[in-house]
């Protein structure tokens, strides 16, 4: 009995992919450090970290191979660092580090360039040669730290820096990330409001024919009209939507509203043919009714398909898995127009 609860307790705070520590198991040991830093044990650091564009591999090789390559970054990592480090799989691609006896942060920064190194070194496998990169955030401890929370808190925070760097680096956690926070907080609380107060209002563009001058199509643009800052530009608050899932209630009214308008001027006879409006790729990953939901809208305001182009951009349909290609098949099927935004502004694969 007292065998099987060992092998139980082993196999929950164990990745089974990888035999490493999981998330669960490192939480505790995080915990435990932090506990002794508080009692005067030396410092120590959390690097957060996961391997980029790491879907193309699923994608391209499949499963099996993201896995055999995820095996391989675990035996290089195991390699990077110290016996007294914590090496952790918190699932799919990330990974969390446990760096114990930090004098100096010089020697975090160290090992994430080390890290950085040993993982964008080919990885040879089943005839494949498979070049990755890594990105890292930082966290490093003291004592005005609240918690372990807050440092597993920052280093996801670090990362996300790193990310939007450009990736294949690292970021340590600085007081301006949690500024930001309380930023993006404000602003979710806010467009949340404005939704529901409807402060958002849409502009509308028009696509002219050079040849005869005619309008021939119009695009929806949002704008938020704020109720102390004035009229503010999507610029400023679109990726924060994204960021925190609001893009998809934003994006409902915006089709409903576009929707709304253009039967408006069907009636007055002052529509155009086709009016644009702008899909997240949040919108289309997030649900599942999302093709629902445009049919729906249409519906509600009689407006024929044809006359709605639905504009992604080409970063989006480069993303998009096979169920979201079901629903962008859907939504032509059923007489929508799909439009690629911004195309050739990033990197296009003739495959996909």
């Amino acid at each position: 009995l007292e065998k099987a609860h060992d092998r139980v307790t082993l196999l929950a705070d164990t990745d089974l992919l990888t035999s490493l520590a999981n998330r669960r198991a490192f939480i505790n040991q995080l915990t435990l450090a932090h506990a002794n830093a508080r009692r005067g044990a030396p410092a120590f650091a959390v690097l957060y970290l996961d391997i980029d564009d790491f879907k193309d591999v699923n994608d391209t090789l499949g499963h099996p191979m993201g896995d055999v390559l995820i095996k391989g970054v675990v035996d290089r990592l195991k390699l990077a660092v110290r016996e007294s480090d914590v090496v952790s799989r918190f699932g799919g691609d990330e990974f969390a580090i446990l760096q114990s006896n930090v004098i100096d942060t010089s020697a975090t920064g160290t090992l994430a360039t080390k890290i950085g190194k040993v993982l964008a070194a080919p990885f040879r496998i089943e005839g494949h040669e498979i070049n990755i990169t890594s990105s890292i955030g930082i966290s490093v401890y003291s004592a005005d730290n609240d918690g372990p929370d807050t440092m597993m808190v920052q280093a996801d925070l670090a990362l996300y820096r790193a990310k939007a760097d450009g990736r294949n680096r690292f970021c340590f956690h600085t007081p301006d990330l949690d500024q930001q926070v309380r930023e993006r907080v404000r602003v979710t609380e806010e467009l949340r409001a404005a939704i529901e107060n409807d402060e958002l209002v849409l502009h509308y563009q028009p696509q002219v024919e050079i040849a005869t001058g005619r309008i021939i199509g119009a695009e929806a643009l949002v704008r938020w009209n704020h109720k102390d800052r004035g009229l503010i530009a999507p610029g400023q608050f679109i990726a924060i939507a994204e960021r925190t899932g609001v893009i998809v209630p934003l994006g409902q009214w915006v089709l409903n509203d576009a929707s709304r308008q253009l039967k408006q001027w069907q009636a007055e006879n002052l529509a155009p043919s086709v009016l644009a409006v702008n899909v997240s790729g949040v919108q289309l990953r997030g649900t599942s009714e999302f093709g629902r939901d445009v049919e729906e809208t249409l519906k509600r305001w009689d407006i024929h398909p044809s006359h709605i182009e639905l504009e992604l951009t080409e970063s989006v349909l480069m993303d998009a898995t096979q169920r979201h290609s079901e629903a962008l098949y859907a939504l032509r099927h059923m007489g929508t127009k799909i439009a690629i935004d911004d195309f050739g502004t990033g990197y296009s694969s003739l495959k996909y």
